[in-house]
């Protein structure tokens, strides 16, 4: 029988790079999924169907990084009955008391029907965000696929390394005996 060979990974090293191949995975699928739904708003915008929705309330928004609250409008489609629900506008504490004046005011959007990706009704306010930028919606997955590739590669030199496949380097100071 032939010598066994050790395991060089061990469970944790099992567990680690697991949860980093599925961070890369989640991160490359989220990416694309993100590009494709501008796809989808992108078409929606060229199409130019305009419609005239309500702002109906300030929406505290804690995660965003340049604003305390989003203006929220709200539009119903008589003909097909779809509900459209989307944001118009960011604000700061500074103009709060100004813009809840604007609760009730109309604003134009865009919109759609629904969308084949999110089955929700795709609307976009024609003030706010009609340049999507599809085109830099993929730098984020081509980030993450190339550190993937990084990854990987580093991997499986560790793992051809630590069985000893990769050939030994040595310096010529070594070969020479001094």
């Amino acid at each position: 029988m032939g010598k066994a060979r050790p395991y060089v990974l061990g469970w944790k090293g099992i567990l680690i790079t697991i949860a980093l191949a599925l961070f890369f995975i989640f991160g490359i699928t989220t990416g694309f999924l993100n590009y494709a739904y501008r796809i989808e708003l992108q078409k929606m915008v060229d199409k130019g169907e305009i419609a005239e929705a309500e702002i109906v309330a300030l929406i505290y928004s804690p995660f965003s990084s340049d604003s305390a609250y989003r203006l929220q409008y709200i539009y119903v489609d008589e003909n097909s009955g779809i509900t459209y629900k989307g944001y118009c506008g960011r604000g700061d504490y500074k103009t709060e008391e100004s813009d809840k004046n604007r609760i009730g005011e109309k604003v134009e959007i865009y919109i759609g029907g629904y969308g084949k990706l999110r089955k929700k009704p795709l609307c976009r306010a024609v003030c706010f965000g009609t340049d999507l930028e599809v085109e830099k919606a993929l730098i984020a997955p081509c980030i993450f696929i190339f550190l993937f590739c990084v990854y990987l590669v580093l991997f499986i030199l560790f793992m051809l390394g630590s069985y000893g496949i990769l050939p030994e380097y040595r310096d010529k100071k070594t070969d020479d005996g001094k």
